[in-house]
């Protein structure tokens, strides 16, 4: 039940300049050395960057840690700790030359001993990301500054790995021998500390409330506008809003509803920034479920689905229908485009065929967007003549429906973003037979035989026909059809500028970029 002061909130969004609302201010003046962010949820886990692997503290372990690689604004290969990388004739030998005069947060140096004992610290800790290392066979530190890394076999997604925002990241050798106990190498210090080589170190840690990291004094760039960032937990949305127009927070990163953003459009006291991003809604059908298990049916329940109508009632223009069957931003996302026409006809044909309500299942993460898209294919559905439910699943109990098939529902409605822009990063996880987030256990054996090949396969020409030859197979079993492709969208006061962030980091900003509006 929403309280009063959401209620409040709500009132204000619908009508910014009401009484009682309009008259707090964004604080436009207050100068950017401390910049105060909602999380809307706590960090689960902690912040240690070899265990964490979700989307809610993505802001605190990019701003503390950096890897060997990372990715422009535009998508592209960037170098971070890495000055220059090269890859053997062999397709699994990589060499490395490490950015000189780097030093941890603890004051350590960073160079090439220490990147290897982070390669193995992830290796060994072997949590959610270490798969991005499961092809490593051999870490050679040559000198300081030059690291050769060795696979067991090639791997095309292996500098995507590197780039990606989960990525292995440099953590201090010195830290985690101080700080290790009992064999744990540190995992319960680096809970609620860090110990990198980024814009920041965390100095304030108190789970379920609140982090503060401040500026990194050994932070090799150029000082920072922002010298201290407060992340307090603020669950609701609707509060987030009140508390940026109050002067209580500086940024939103994610959570707002469509009408919230419009509102705040038309604030004179709040700016809004879209980025592009590799979020996207996801539809998946359940193939084991009923009348589903027909496979001409499933092909048919997709071309039902308007992706456009959907997208612009839902988002307006903070989306778009998605049009390719891999995510924006990755190298096959052109050449594998989504070819699904809309023809109601075909399942309002085969309507007799469902005997029980369909369940649809709309996953509750970041707002209500996945709901609303249920709600509105219920009806459709229900207008087809084929009845059919909805039924919200919280973000904690997601994760089930991959081990318990008897919690599934029969549509799935989830928003999907991969771990890096490498295609067989997607299509691995959440596709592939037995992938760690393949909700609905689709199993296409000849679509995971051409990803197999593609990923050590060698030549870029080769490794998208391959890519779009699977992506072809999928969408004949049809289980799956991308829906929306979302975009990055931050609200800040007035006065904030310069918001950037790459594509392959959800709801997470370059917080040492930010400037102060002359």
């Amino acid at each position: 039940m929403r309280t009063s002061r959401v209620l409040a909130a709500l009132a204000c969004i619908g009508g910014l300049v009401a009484a009682g609302c309009g008259s707090a201010t964004t604080n436009s003046d207050r100068p950017l050395s401390t910049l105060r962010v909602p999380f809307q949820s706590d960090v689960p886990g902690g912040v240690d960057p070899d265990v964490f692997y979700d989307v809610e503290g993505l802001q605190i372990t990019n701003s503390a840690y950096e890897g060997l690689l990372g990715y422009a604004d535009d998508g592209r290969l960037v170098g971070e700790l890495a000055t220059d990388w090269r890859a053997g004739a062999d397709g699994r030998t990589y060499d490395f030359t490490l950015r000189p005069g780097v030093r941890f947060s603890d004051g350590t140096p960073f160079d090439a001993q220490a990147m290897k004992a982070s390669f193995e610290r992830r290796r060994q800790v072997d949590a959610g990301p270490a798969y991005m290392l499961a092809d490593v066979e051999q870490v050679e530190a040559l000198s300081p500054r030059r690291l050769r890394v060795r696979l067991s076999r090639p791997n095309a997604a292996f500098l995507d790995h590197l780039a990606s925002p989960y990525g292995p990241k440099a953590v201090s050798p010195t830290a985690v021998q101080r700080h290790a106990r009992d064999g744990d190498l540190a995992k319960g210090w680096l809970q609620t500390h860090t110990a990198g080589t980024g814009a920041y170190e965390l100095t304030e840690a108190v789970p379920g409330q609140r982090f503060v990291m401040r500026a990194s004094p050994t932070w090799r760039r150029s000082k920072p506008t922002v010298r201290e960032v407060q992340f307090t937990v603020v669950p609701d949305a609707a509060t987030q809003v009140t508390e940026l127009r109050g002067g209580q927070l500086d940024l939103i990163t994610h959570g707002l509803t469509t009408a919230d953003v419009q509102a705040l459009r038309g604030a004179g006291g709040a700016k809004v920034t879209t980025r592009p991003s590799t979020l996207r809604m996801m539809l998946y059908l359940n193939t084991a479920a009923g009348t589903l298990r027909d496979a001409e049916v499933r092909r048919a329940f997709l071309k039902f689905v308007d992706r456009d109508a959907l997208v612009d009632t839902v988002y307006g223009d903070l989306a778009r229908a998605s049009d390719s069957f891999y995510p924006d931003g990755t190298s096959i996302a052109r050449a594998a485009p989504l070819d699904v026409p809309v023809d109601p006809d075909q399942l309002r044909a085969l309507s007799s065929r469902f005997t029980e309500p369909l369940v649809i299942g709309a996953v509750q993460g970041d707002g209500p967007a996945a709901g609303q898209i249920a709600q509105l294919l219920q009806g459709q559905l229900q207008q087809a003549g084929i009845k059919a439910t909805t039924r919200d699943i919280p973000l904690a109990q997601v994760y089930d429906l991959t081990t318990r098939p008897s919690a599934r529902p029969d549509v799935l409605i989830v928003t999907n973003v991969p771990d890096d822009l490498a295609p067989d990063s997607w299509s691995r996880v959440y596709l592939r037979t037995g992938g760690s987030v393949n909700w609905l256990s689709c199993s296409v054996p000849e679509a995971d035989r051409l990803i197999d090949e593609a990923v050590v396969a060698r030549g870029a020409a080769r490794q998208r026909e391959l890519g779009v030859e699977a992506a072809a197979a999928w969408m004949e079993h049809g289980c799956v059809l991308p829906l929306a492709e979302l975009q990055n969208v931050t609200v800040s006061r007035k006065g904030v500028e310069n918001v950037k962030g790459g594509p392959a980091r959800p709801f997470a900003v370059d917080v040492d970029k930010l400037r102060q509006a002359r």
